[in-house]
């Protein structure tokens, strides 16, 4: 009967490392697509309003150590900060000292859906009663 109950907690704890080593591992996948590529803004919709032309000069550079730059025609022109989460399916952004059209894209954002062929990113949150939609695309 020992045997039995110390089997039991033992695959219990191999279980749980597994599915730990299983989330890191797509942690670690998704740190990397978003750091290795250059990001535009593709589709930046405030409820029925498209301002996606708002940021028609903007690219953003995702950094591993959680830093995210805003770049206008070559130029850094606001940095900021960002983390993302596999297990909320989300990517947190703040640009703190910045004005619009950047200081937009601060919050939590629910990616809802992914594509490849170029790497696409959807994403959405809500400002009060209004529903954000964010694409992000890989340049």
């Amino acid at each position: 009967m020992k045997k039995m109950v110390f089997a039991l907690i033992l695959m219990t704890l191999v279980s749980s490392s597994c599915k730990k080593a299983v989330d890191n591992i797509k942690e670690d996948l998704m740190v990397n697509l978003i750091t290795s590529n250059t990001w535009v803004v593709v589709r930046y919709m405030e409820g029925a309003q498209n301002i996606t032309p708002t940021f028609s000069t903007y690219e953003f550079k995702f950094y591993k150590s959680g830093n995210v730059d805003a770049i206008e025609n070559g130029i850094t022109k606001a940095s900021g900060t960002w983390q993302g989460s596999e297990a909320t399916q989300s990517i947190t952004s703040n640009f703190p000292t910045t004005g619009d059209p950047i200081n937009k894209l601060n919050g939590v954002w629910k990616v809802t859906n992914t594509k490849s062929n170029p790497w696409r990113v959807f994403s959405q949150r809500n400002e009060g009663a209004t529903q954000l939609n964010l694409d992000l695309q890989a340049k």
